[in-house]
């Protein structure tokens, strides 16, 4: 988030009478309607928070990997989660009863200051705020949790003030092992799958780059906070990206269907859509108007493919032969096109869905947009 006034998240000048803490977050997936199955934080000396929540949405293979976790079915109707390497049966409770215990630990944390200032690592995918964001909002909770968080940090953009770093978005294994020398122990569950141990990572970075071994200060942070309104902002376009993005879909179903390989190729186009603010929309207006011609003109015009032509006519191509068969639409009796609302049937009103198994989406969602940044 950019840097804003101190004036704006602060009840006193310099903010030093904020605390600092540290939170991360193990998602079901990358998307807004997977959920949260486990918070971490940590605040100096001792303090430490670590709940594992049971999603109603089983865990994608990506963020399985990631995180070290997994649901259990057994007998069609019992789930558990588990560790994936030691299948330890990890004790979860309901993300309603997760963020309550939540708030009291921040209570606690606050103690007699100001507030807090929460801090968290999140290479440019925004999905730590999003996530905590739209769980708060579900139950009502926005307003306790902004009576003691007064503002977040990300630490990728402390890390920006380091040239070598800059404009880079850096995974927190790689900042780990550069400033920290530390590596993940692979002989068993290893530091970055906890979102606890993470967590205590992101305060161990933020001391290397300020350079101070005492408790972080919040009036060095200040400058790099963002305030709640730049956050719920952060939240609702996220929402107006997704919708983008779910209405993409469809034009992509050939591609997606036939393995890794077509997949990540779809992703990569479909990429080009998104930064260029496209969606099915207004696709089907410039085919309706002038068919490839329109959309080459809008391809051309708007999004950066142009600067690859390959990827250019590749792109052209999908989206004049899906309009060309009728755009996924169906017609009813009187020849009107019946298209399917952006999202629906994604999941249930709260965002979780209540099937337990994935889709074609799910592992078009789950393929990679870019290749991560690695610092040497």
């Amino acid at each position: 988030m950019a840097p804003v006034a101190k004036e704006t998240i602060s009840s006193s000048p310099s903010g030093q009478d904020y605390k600092v803490a540290c939170i991360a977050l193990d998602l079901t997936g990358r998307k807004l309607i997977d959920e949260i199955c486990h918070i971490g934080a940590y605040c100096p000396p001792d303090k430490a928070f670590s709940q594992y929540v049971m999603p109603y949405r089983d865990i994608s293979r990506s963020a399985s990997i990631t995180f070290g976790i997994k649901i259990f079915t057994s007998f069609g109707r019992y789930r558990a989660l588990k560790d994936t390497k030691t299948l330890k049966t990890l004790k979860t409770k309901s993300e309603y009863s997760t963020l309550t215990d939540f708030m009291d630990w921040l209570k606690e944390v606050k103690g007699t200051s100001d507030g807090i200032l929460l801090a968290f690592h999140d290479n440019k995918n925004q999905t730590v705020t999003p996530f905590l964001m739209g769980a708060l909002e579900r139950y009502k909770m926005t307003d306790d949790f902004f009576e003691i968080v007064k503002g977040f940090v990300c630490c990728q953009d402390v890390t920006d003030v380091n040239p070598e770093f800059q404009g880079k978005p850096v995974t927190i294994r790689a900042l780990a092992k550069r400033l920290l020398q530390l590596e993940d122990n692979n002989s068993s569950r290893g530091v970055f799958h906890s979102a606890k141990d993470r967590a205590g990572i992101v305060y161990q970075l933020l001391q290397k780059i300020l350079e101070t071994e005492d408790d972080l200060n919040a009036a060095d942070l200040m400058k790099y906070a963002s305030t709640r309104s730049q956050e719920m902002e952060n939240l609702k376009n996220q929402r107006r990206l997704a919708e983008k993005i779910r209405s993409l879909r469809p034009i992509f179903t050939s591609q997606i269907r036939r393995g890794s390989k077509d997949r990540n190729r779809a992703v990569i186009l479909r990429r080009y859509l998104i930064d260029a603010k496209l969606d099915y929309e207004d696709l089907s207006q410039a085919f309706e108007s002038g068919q490839k011609d329109t959309v080459t003109e809008i391809v051309s015009t708007k999004t950066q493919a142009k600067k690859k032509e390959k990827d250019m006519e590749e792109l052209i191509d999908i989206i004049v032969a899906f309009f060309k068969n009728g755009g996924g639409a169906k017609r009813d009796m009187n020849g009107n096109v019946n298209v399917k609302k952006n999202g629906q049937g994604d999941g249930q009103p709260n965002g979780a869905s209540t099937s337990s198994t994935e889709t074609d989406d799910d592992e078009f969602e789950e393929a990679k947009e870019a290749p991560e940044v690695i610092a040497q």
